[in-house]
This record gives C-alpha cells, sequence and structure tokens, in this order.
C-alpha cells in the first residue's frame, strides 16, 4: 500500500469497522477471563495464536490466495510477532488477576502511546494543543482508576496491582507492534500475511513458555497446569475465540492501520473501555464504582477534545 492510498479523516466505512472492532475486542476480554477458568492464560494465548494461524492459512489458501514472504519482511516480522505474543502473555494473566471493566480501560490506553509515538515518528500525525488536551484527560481517567486501589480493599488482593500494571505493559506493547508496522517495509505486506506472521511467532514462543511456566510453577496462582477446569462450552469459545476475534477482528484491526490515521484511531477505540464496563457489569456481575464511572467520563472528555481536530479540519 502507498501513502497516497491512506485516507486522511476516517469515512462512514472506517467509523463502522472501528466501532465495530472495539465492542468485538470488549467482549473478548469477557472471553478469555472466561477461558482462563479452563486453561492457564498463557497456554490459552498460544493455543489461540496456533489454531488461528491454522484457520487462516486454510482460509487465505481456499481463497486462492498465497502469502508473500519477501526478505525484508523477515526481521521487522520476527520482532512484531515477539511483540505480539508479550501484548497477549501480559493481557491474558492480567484478566486473571483484575476485572474485565479495568483491563479494558487500563489496556485500550494504547492510543494513547500510539498518538505519542505517531507525533515522533511519523511525519504528518503531528498533536496540536487541543489533541494533548484531550489525551491529558484521557489519562486522568487512568490514574483515577488505579488510584481506587490506595482507597478500598480490592477482591483480587494484592495481585490486582499486578494485573492493572500488566494492563498497561500489554497497551505499552500494543503500541510499539502498530509504530513498527507503519515504520518498516513489513507494513507493505497483505493484512493477511502481517496476521499470520504474528500468529505463528507468538505461538512458537507462548506454547513453549507455558509448558516451562506449568513445569516450573505447577502450584502458581499465575500460571499452574496447562489444563484447569476445562468443559466443551469453553472449548466453543475458544474457536469463536480464533475465527471471529483474531482471524475477522485483527485482520480488520490492521486494515484499519494501514487506511486511517494513527492520532484519530484514539478517537474510537476509547470507546472500549465503555463497552468493556458494560459487558463487565451486565455479564460478569463486576461493581460498578463510583471511581470508573468517574474515569470513564473522562475518558469520554478526552475523546471529544481529540475529535475536535476532525471537525475544524472539514470546509
Amino acid at each position: 500500500m502507498t501513502e497516497d492510498t491512506r485516507k486522511t479523516q476516517f469515512d462512514s466505512t472506517g467509523v463502522a469497522a472501528m466501532v465495530g472492532f472495539t465492542m468485538l475486542m470488549a467482549f473478548n476480554q469477557v472471553l478469555v477471563k472466561f477461558v482462563n477458568t479452563g486453561l492457564q492464560p498463557v497456554f490459552q494465548a498460544g493455543l489461540r495464536s496456533a489454531l488461528a494461524a491454522l484457520v487462516m492459512t486454510i482460509f487465505v489458501y481456499a481463497m486462492g490466495k498465497r502469502y508473500t514472504i519477501k526478505r525484508a519482511y523477515i526481521l521487522p516480522g520476527l520482532f512484531i510477532g515477539f511483540l505480539f505474543g508479550a501484548e497477549f502473555l501480559f493481557l491474558f494473566i492480567a484478566l486473571d488477576l483484575t476485572t474485565v471493566s479495568r483491563t479494558t480501560l487500563l489496556f485500550y490506553t494504547m492510543p494513547l502511546w500510539m498518538a505519542v509515538l505517531a507525533h515522533l515518528f511519523i511525519p504528518g500525525e503531528r498533536l496540536t494543543p487541543i489533541r494533548w488536551a484531550g489525551i491529558i484527560v484521557a489519562i486522568a481517567g487512568v490514574v483515577l482508576v488505579l488510584s481506587e486501589r490506595l482507597f478500598a480493599e480490592s477482591a483480587e488482593g494484592n495481585l490486582g496491582w499486578l494485573g492493572d500494571l500488566l494492563c498497561l505493559t500489554g497497551a505499552a506493547f500494543w503500541a510499539l507492534l502498530a509504530l513498527t508496522i507503519r515504520l518498516t517495509s513489513f507494513g507493505e505486506a497483505s493484512n493477511e500475511t502481517q496476521l499470520s506472521f504474528q500468529l505463528v511467532i507468538s505461538a512458537v514462543i507462548l506454547i513453549p513458555a507455558s509448558v516451562i511456566l506449568a513445569i516450573i510453577a505447577p502450584d502458581s496462582a499465575l500460571f499452574g497446569p496447562l489444563i484447569r477446569d476445562f468443559t466443551p462450552l469453553i472449548g466453543g469459545v475458544v474457536v469463536f475465540q480464533v475465527v471471529v476475534v483474531v482471524c475477522f477482528g485483527f485482520t480488520a484491526w490492521l486494515w484499519i492501520v494501514r487506511h486511517y490515521p494513527a492520532t484519530q484511531m484514539a478517537s474510537f477505540i476509547f470507546f472500549t473501555p465503555v463497552f468493556g464496563a458494560a459487558f463487565g457489569v451486565l455479564l460478569l456481575g463486576e461493581p460498578l464504582t463510583f471511581r470508573l464511572v468517574a474515569a470513564l467520563a473522562l475518558v469520554s472528555i478526552g475523546i471529544v477534545l481529540i475529535n475536535r481536530k476532525k471537525r475544524a479540519n472539514r470546509r
């Protein structure tokens, strides 16, 4: 893809894609937390990547397509695969330690870090003062939800803090992954090639890691055995994750990254914490605290401020 095919603003197709993606990703946090009851988190992440890579390959060849792997793709592809694996290692463990509501709010700070990185490294995506204000307000919401643990007993105990920090770490890896795709030759690869590369590399990293962790820490609350309390329902949820969330959802995300401005993604992806809180409360019975509501409100205000530039540019 060349730069002249990249859109400078989100059109109706981009808006629909981003809203659908944010809802799917929020719902996915519920699914991951549920599957964690039957599979070790690291093993779940690796198994999902391996199965999704298989399904993706079958789909690509069934559609009469072929993977195009140029020599220039290999090094950045390996690095991106590592980032992809690390991102989900942190996220899946975090969902074992904290709530879906907090996870989605903290993990989806990714657009903040991506917008700042884009400002620093991508020409034409400089942040204006009003966008900086939006980012600051949204970060205030994140700080507010983190501060909740200072003033109230948490159902997750001390490990809840670790879960929160792992969410933020995963977000940082995600932002670095998206930036690397934009800045390297790997960004020229097809969506299918990019995703399959990430899935294969992450599976190669995560599955052995889960086995090693099960051996060295069999009684750990974080890791333990590969199989916990596996049921047919959990198996069905894994299949849904593989086909819908990974193969369809992540391919859509890569398409969005290739076609729309990185800074404006923050204007939409911050809806994910709102959807995540709603799913957590409605499906898992998680508490909706005052600080969480206030944090979501700050994030919403940040979205409005970030969007001001787009409206101002219209003639």
